[in-house]
């Protein structure tokens, strides 16, 4: 199915072919799939504030983690990090082993100069993916 193939090519990093199955996946019906696919591919290719929407749509239609997660990202590239800490906890809440969304909500609380907060969330990250670039980050900022 289209929606599908987007979601594999955006786990493969092509997003701008994951948009064209997208798009292609929405012109047939607006399913929450496509929806996030789109949202998803958007983000990827650094149309943040354009991603929101359909992003936004998908969840509202079927509240799921990766949604969640992406508009997440895409608030958090766009400096909007209150909404962009709410929507990674909200993923977190439905799926707890999220590296990203700990990632990302270390970022938040490193920017605000906690430390503690930040921490304990790139330890979660490592704790979920050894191969995890975050064990860096425990390195220079956690003791």
């Amino acid at each position: 199915e289209l929606a599908q193939m987007s979601t594999i090519l955006n786990m493969l990093g092509e997003h701008d072919k994951a948009l064209k199955y997208a798009d292609k996946s929405l012109a047939k019906a607006p399913t929450p799939h496509a929806l996030a696919g789109r949202g998803w591919a958007l983000s990827g290719l650094k149309y943040y504030r354009e991603s929101i929407a359909p992003l936004t749509q998908s969840i509202e239609l079927q509240p799921t983690f990766l949604p969640y997660v992406h508009r997440g990202k895409s608030y958090y590239m766009m400096k909007d990090y209150p909404k962009a800490e709410a929507d990674f906890k909200m993923a977190l809440s439905m799926q707890s082993e999220i590296e990203e969304a700990y990632v990302f909500l270390g970022y938040i609380y490193q920017s605000r100069n906690n430390l503690k907060d930040a921490c304990d969330c790139w330890r979660k990250a490592v704790k979920i993916s050894k191969e995890s670039d975050v064990s860096d980050l425990l390195t220079t900022w956690c003791k």
